[in-house]
């Protein structure tokens, strides 16, 4: 169970992690949807 909630938080992480670094090219695309 422990180890389950440790391999949660890691993928949170990166999930985080990932979203910021792409943010810009994310922001772009929904601008290309919506706009």
């Amino acid at each position: 169970m422990k180890l389950m909630g440790c391999l949660g938080s890691i993928l949170a992480l990166i999930v985080i992690v990932f979203v910021l670094t792409h943010l810009s090219e994310i922001w772009s695309w929904l601008e290309g949807i919506f706009a």
